[in-house]
């Protein structure tokens, strides 16, 4: 059975940036923002 190998990132980089980032601020940040709002505007901006 193959065993598996964790990722360069999830191994080494993701625990250092984890603590270098507030992932509940984070994470009320990416609720506030209207997501849709943005994309339609973006699309809005290629055309």
């Amino acid at each position: 059975m193959a065993v598996k190998q964790d990722t360069l990132w999830e191994r080494f980089l993701s625990p250092v940036v984890r603590l270098l980032i507030d992932e509940e601020e984070l994470r009320r940040y990416s609720e506030s923002v209207d997501w849709e709002k943005i994309a339609i505007a973006s699309e809005e901006m290629m055309s």
